[in-house]
């Protein structure tokens, strides 16, 4: 859907009002407790995975879930295309939602609409890795645009954030191709590239790619969408038509971003994508992790393919179901491995001076703690491993691990240094205190005296890059951490630097480090004091580290 920023920001900060207004307590999409419904499969499972169904409404009873959705307001919504969309556009009746289209005079702020349509929006936006699947009929007239797509609008907005749309997919009747034939507008805009992309006239634009599907007009079809961490997949009733990254014209502005523009200001792009200079960069359409929301919209739309007429009065987009599913594996709470500290494990091996309280170890200085990994976790794995583990240090000084290789060299290092910044990696190390953006925090990101969940994110390299090295220090006295896991973006470079939307503290790509098992962890103390170290989990999912 291409509108001018202006319009979207407006559109942002509307959408945004009408949630803070509306005092309903939220509900979290991606950890949904409701009613699981029929068993239900999705169409097509991404990579061949397991998923599981995260949520789903299936629109059987006669209104929609305050604690679900959201409607625009006619007097919110600007008028466009001569219409205005409301909550008396919507329609839940005999399983479907129904977005109504009506040739309407409404007045907003003076002016008058010609028509009025709808739009409907998930109260809570989505975490990536995740399907989402919705099956539809549009509208049974030509000039209506019956949109399935994702926008920023309730989420966090800090800079660079819900500046991001996916279309999945956007169709209207093409009386020019045939009868009852859609056309469908499959399609990813990266809106952070407004402010600085030029055309060739100096003029603003953005960039985006897309393709356009042909699809029966005058039945329901089954639309999905795989949102990865770096991947889009658009599916078509089961089958895959298009992965987000290939044009007809500019076929390689997925990976570098330059195609139908080739201007670009360099410290926007650092910023933006984390284009340090690193090896393997990839633009990846311009995706950081944004969390957006799943909308449902119709608008009437005149094309000279799809012109618009009074027929459309009286049409609406019938929506069957909308349904979410995530893969097994990133909902997993329990981890592989457990090691309760206060216990005195055989395998638990400790040298220097230390001490087993009802909590855990107590290591003094020079003191040292090691245990196997079990399994073992090589660098040439699919998907990546998480740690997670709570410390809290009494004193100043350095709290240093190792993974360590059945040879017992260390492999991958991580810790807590003597100035309280956080440092990780292989053979070279990266620290917050001089990596991009955690450099511009200018705080320690662990203070003494405090008891921390210290999560590290091991993950395999693909497409020819090392593998990566990502922490987070969560306070567990102020809040802890989150139910989300933080967004990992690719593009690290050698000493740690990477995107302002990467959400961990600290990462870590090491092109010289090589392929490794790692089958050991060890624990070191220097410093003054003690440093208590409480528990230690490793899972398959960031929940599965997250300590009870």
């Amino acid at each position: 859907m291409k509108i001018p920023i202006f319009l979207l920001l407006a559109f942002l900060f509307l959408a945004g009002s009408c949630l803070r207004s509306s005092g309903e307590n939220p509900l979290v999409l991606e950890t949904s407790k409701s009613d699981p419904g029929p068993a239900v499969t999705p169409a097509v499972s991404p990579h061949e995975e397991k998923m599981e169904l995260v949520f789903h409404d299936e629109f059987d009873g006669d209104h929609l879930n305050p604690q679900v959705w959201i409607s625009k307001q006619y007097e919110d919504d600007p008028i466009k295309n001569a219409t205005l969309r409301g909550p008396d556009n919507l329609q839940v009746k005999d399983g479907h939602l129904f977005l109504h289209v009506r040739k309407e005079v409404r007045e907003r702020k003076g002016k008058k609409s010609s028509w009025t349509a709808a739009f409907v929006y998930t109260r809570e936006p989505v975490d990536n890795n995740i399907y989402i699947e919705t099956r539809f009929k549009p509208t049974q007239a030509s000039g209506v645009n019956n949109a399935f797509w994702l926008a920023g609008i309730t989420g966090d907005r800090k800079s660079y954030c819900d500046r991001y749309e996916i279309d999945c997919p956007e169709t209207r009747l093409d009386i020019k191709a045939g009868t009852n034939i859609g056309r469908a507008h499959l399609a990813w805009h990266d809106w952070k590239t407004q402010s600085y992309i030029k055309d060739a006239k100096d003029k603003d634009g953005h960039v985006a790619q897309g393709i356009h599907v042909q699809h029966g007009w005058d039945e329901f079809n089954t639309w999905g969408v795989w949102i990865g961490e770096d991947e889009f997949i658009y599916y078509l009733n089961g089958k895959e038509v298009w992965n987000g990254k290939t044009h007809e014209k500019y076929d390689g502005q997925w990976l570098s971003g330059v195609g139908k523009f080739d201007r670009w200001f360099p410290d926007e792009e650092k910023r933006a994508y984390g284009k340090f200079g690193q090896n393997h960069w990839r633009y990846n359409g311009g995706y950081a992790g944004d969390r957006m929301n799943l909308i449902l919209a119709t608008m009437p739309w005149d094309a000279d393919w799809s012109p618009l007429g009074d027929a459309a009065s009286g049409t609406s987009m019938a929506v069957d179901y909308v349904r979410m599913f995530k893969p097994a594996r990133t909902l997993k709470k329990s981890p592989v491995q457990e090691v309760k500290m206060s216990m005195a494990d055989k395998k638990l091996l400790l040298h220097g001076e230390h001490s087993l309280s009802g909590l855990g170890i107590e290591l003094g200085r020079g003191a040292s703690a090691s245990w196997p990994l079990e399994p073992a976790i090589s660098s040439k794995g699919v998907y990546p491993t998480y740690l997670g583990i709570v410390i809290q240090k009494n004193g100043p000084g350095a709290v240093n691990f190792s993974l360590l290789g059945k040879d017992g060299v260390p492999c991958i290092r991580f810790g807590v240094d003597s100035s309280n910044a956080l440092y990780g990696g292989g053979k070279m190390l990266a620290n917050t205190a001089n990596a991009y953006p955690s450099s511009d925090a200018g705080r320690p990101f662990f203070l003494e005296g405090r008891r921390y969940l210290l999560v590290v994110r091991l993950t395999p390299g693909r497409d020819g890059s090392s593998h990566a090295v990502s922490m987070y220090a969560y306070d567990l006295a102020n809040g802890g951490p989150p139910t989300h896991e933080p967004y990992f973006h690719s593009n690290i470079d050698e000493n740690g630097n990477t995107s302002i939307n990467n959400g961990w503290q600290i990462n870590q790509r090491d092109p010289a480090a090589s392929e490794s098992v790692a089958a050991k962890i060890s624990v070191t103390y220097e410093g003054m004091g003690m440093v208590l170290i409480e528990k230690f989990r490793m899972g398959e999912s960031f929940l599965s580290v997250l300590q009870n």
